[in-house]
């Protein structure tokens, strides 16, 4: 990585959508968890942030997407990939601001938030959730702006809280969900749609009621109180 060139790159990058043309998914769980090594060197990552339409990475999402019984591997490595974006602060805006982009993301997580055989995935779709809520909020909480469409925040959210409601088995997922819809919620306009999504929901309920199941886990008492009770 440290002396890749532009032209080498730029083979890697036809390698990868020439792959995800014509590869079975046995092959692809190889090649896009190659993708995530790479993508964890920011210098890798920077570099497919400015990619034109970003046209090595969309494709690969919609692979993962379009497969009817996709392998537990290849959207582990897919949601893994997709959180090492984040390696570099060029992909952030692209992430939460670019269409083309952001529908195979969310597309992505909301498909694997409720994967009721893998634990794994769950907690890898909730790691993505917690890295496009927190970006979105800091862009919130500093600049004053919502990066992410209000549209795509009410799907992140409805599908986190409905994770939320089904989620009895692992205390990681469920601090993982948590985590991410604090982020996703903290500080939206009160007069917003996201808002009102949260009250019709009963999302203060949802979120209160896992208190029988994980009484250890602080964070249902700091969010259906404090954060859904007292500040919305």
């Amino acid at each position: 990585a440290a002396e890749a060139t532009l032209p080498d790159l730029d083979a890697f990058s036809w390698f990868l959508r020439d792959s995800s043309e014509k590869s079975p998914p046995q092959t692809m769980f190889a090649i896009v968890d190659l993708l995530r090594v790479a993508l964890a060197d920011a210098r890798f990552s920077g570099y497919f942030a400015e990619e034109k339409n970003h046209k090595t990475i969309v494709p690969l999402l919609e692979y993962v997407n379009n497969q009817q019984n996709c392998p537990y591997s290849l959207r582990l490595v897919a949601l893994q990939a997709a959180c090492n974006l984040f390696s570099s602060p060029l992909f952030i805006e692209h992430i939460l601001c670019c269409r083309t982009l952001t529908s195979p993301i969310i597309q992505l997580i909301t498909s694997s938030l409720l994967d009721e055989k893998h634990h794994s995935v769950r907690v890898a779709a909730a790691s993505l959730s917690f890295n496009i809520a927190t970006a979105n909020n800091k862009l919130r909480t500093e600049e004053h702006r919502e990066a992410l469409p209000e549209g795509d925040q009410i799907e992140l959210a409805a599908s986190l809280l409905e994770a939320v409601s089904v989620e009895e088995k692992s205390p990681e997922a469920l601090q993982g969900f948590l985590f991410a819809f604090g982020h996703l919620v903290y500080c939206t306009p009160k007069d917003g749609e996201l808002v009102d999504l949260l009250k019709s929901m009963d999302a203060q309920g949802i979120i209160l009621v896992k208190a029988k199941l994980f009484p250890k886990e602080s964070l249902i008492a700091e969010i259906g109180n404090e954060l859904l009770g007292k500040g919305i």
